[in-house]
């Protein structure tokens, strides 16, 4: 339909003009008695708003309208289906993560000073032509297959001040009882010392995590010394609590903190992003 010419009558305010310019779907009118030139969006204003002169031209401005209301309507059902199997699948998923974890152990693993800003790296190697993301320890440790594990990281707050920040989240596949290879050492010099590894079966890290992830202290001042199986129900002070990790590359901790954590994470999720990773099976 050609718009450029048309009479048009805008009901509310403006009274009778004449369309003098369009733009994809905009267009401006001219209108009488000094009003002057204003712009609209065909066809949504001769919804309520604006009538053409010419009844066929309204006809096929009111059948455009009603077409977009229809795919509007036809795109918000397909938006609540998408959101509706999404929050389906994640209960799903929540469900699926707390019966086949139910039993195992979850464990934060720290990883040594870093820097706030940097974005962080996973440590990943190849065995057998599979892709395989790792975690390492000094010696072999009691974590075991489908266990759970929440990676810290150390850093330094906007303050200056040492923090420990959550900054990921994964499942073990295989326990740290094995050592490292020699290639792998090659491309991680630090493995010398940390020569046992555990495969994560799967991990998720936050965006922008080192800088704006989960402080570990803030945790300890929610939950105390329910934070860690080895303190849950003593007491214990704060700064006590806080230097519990020192010299040790994993901790044990309650299901009261996971799940804590867990809701942090996810609030951290909508907020920041995450990137996952998946070792080859």
């Amino acid at each position: 339909m050609i718009l450029i010419g048309a009479k048009v009558k805008h009901i509310v305010k403006f009274g009778e003009g004449e369309i003098i310019q369009v733009d994809g779907n905009h267009f401006i009118v001219k209108f009488e008695n000094g009003v002057g030139e204003k712009q609209f969006v065909y066809p949504d204003v001769f919804e309520k708003h604006m009538r053409f002169i010419d009844q066929k031209m309204q006809t096929e401005a009111e059948a455009a309208i009603k077409r977009n209301n229809e795919e509007k309507e036809l795109e918000s059902i397909r938006r609540k289906e998408e959101k509706r199997k999404e929050d389906v699948a994640k209960q799903l998923e929540k469900k699926n993560r707390v019966k086949r974890y139910k039993g195992h152990s979850i464990w934060l693993k720290f990883e040594g000073k870093q820097e706030a800003k940097q974005k962080h790296e996973m440590v990943v190697v190849e065995r057998a032509g599979k892709k395989l993301y790792i975690l390492n320890f000094p010696r072999s440790v009691a974590i075991k297959p489908d266990d759970e594990v929440y990676m810290v990281a150390g850093i330094e707050n906007d303050q200056g001040k040492p923090d420990q920040m959550i900054i990921g989240r994964g499942i073990i596949r295989v326990s740290p009882k094995d050592t490292v290879d020699t290639e792998w050492i090659t491309k991680y010099p630090w493995m010398k010392k940390y020569k046992y590894y555990s495969v994560l079966e799967d991990f998720e890290v936050l965006k922008d995590a080192r800088e704006k992830g989960i402080s570990l202290y803030d945790v300890l001042g929610k939950l105390g010394t329910d934070t860690y199986v080895a303190s849950q129900g003593e007491v214990r002070e704060q700064n006590e609590l806080r230097r519990a990790h020192s010299q040790k590359s994993h901790m044990r901790i309650t299901t009261e903190a996971r799940d804590y954590i867990e809701t942090l994470f996810e609030k951290k999720i909508k907020e920041m992003g995450s990137e996952r990773f998946h070792s080859d099976d």
